[in-house]
């Protein structure tokens, strides 16, 4: 594929997941074996178990939206820098929910193979994040 073909995968995946909410949906972007590397250390392996992380993951906020702020690709590697926007609604990294707006930049490193991500490394400020729902 090209590498402006990944980078609407990734684009695919990111406004999927977190935009819409339509984790279903990502059986069309993520291959059956993929792996995701968390920022607090943990690896997910295998398609369902990364669908069933973001299901929670994107169910802690309401009124949510991720913008791409940079998406760079080469070869078949795709990078994404972005910002995310949501009101806390449910308990994440321990923070009980808060009805604040918490607001996080990240970015995501994929590498892509026959068409599907099959890796992803997601990179972001947890502790930030944790300070802005209330956790000290």
């Amino acid at each position: 594929m090209s590498v402006e073909s990944n980078k609407l995968l990734v684009r695919r995946h990111l406004d999927l997941s977190w935009n819409k909410g339509d984790i279903d949906g990502l059986d069309e972007v993520w291959a059956p074996d993929a792996v995701l590397h968390l920022p607090v250390g943990a690896t997910l392996k295998g398609s369902e178990a990364i669908k069933q992380y973001l299901r929670s993951a994107v169910d802690v906020y309401a009124d949510r939206e991720l913008v791409i702020d940079d998406l760079v690709g080469e070869g078949d590697s795709v990078s994404a820098r972005w910002t995310f926007r949501g009101v806390q609604v449910g308990e994440t990294l321990g923070v009980a929910p808060t009805n604040r707006i918490v607001t996080m930049t990240g970015m995501d490193f994929y590498p892509v193979s026959s068409g599907k991500l099959v890796e992803e490394w997601f990179e972001t400020n947890v502790f930030w994040l944790m300070r802005q729902a209330g956790a000290s």
